[in-house]
């Protein structure tokens, strides 16, 4: 039986996006395996800003809910402060939905007893200190280090 798999980039519409994205997962996917990349058709071409994710929101959920109706088997939001994960969760019932930065930090306490986390800068340490207390990771948490870079 074939998996479907929608990957979301939540920022606008730009193949030099999607393109390395898609000959990644599609280098790294099971034969049986079908995963295919988006982005929205508007928005902001980054996610530097707390208000971008709030403009992505409405777009992104209702990519998610396409893929449930359209029998996907899951949708990857690709980003990793996992923006909108959360309500995309609860307006689904038959698909699975991720994002990375839960989905590596899950993988990292199965892995060892404590994991830290890289940021693209300081600026976002709350906000993925806040994704680490939601996830019920707090207690396996080192440490962050922010490497200065924008997202």
């Amino acid at each position: 039986m074939a998996i479907r798999i929608l990957w979301i980039n939540p920022i606008s519409e730009v193949a030099a996006f999607n393109r390395p994205i898609a000959e990644f997962v599609n280098s790294a996917k099971r034969a049986d395996t079908q995963v295919d990349v988006i982005s929205l058709k508007r928005g902001p071409m980054h996610l530097e800003y707390h208000y971008y994710e709030a403009l992505i929101l409405g777009d992104t959920l209702n990519q998610v809910k396409r893929a449930e109706k359209e029998g996907y088997d899951a949708a990857i939001i690709g980003c990793f402060y996992d923006p909108g994960l959360r309500e995309a969760r609860e307006i689904t019932d038959r698909i699975v939905v991720a994002a990375p930065a839960e989905a590596s930090m899950l993988i990292a306490a199965g892995l060892g007893h404590r994991f830290s986390i890289i940021v693209g800068r300081d600026k976002w340490i709350p906000k993925m200190y806040e994704n680490v207390v939601k996830y019920g990771l707090i207690s396996r948490l080192a440490s962050f280090e922010s490497v200065g870079l924008g997202v």
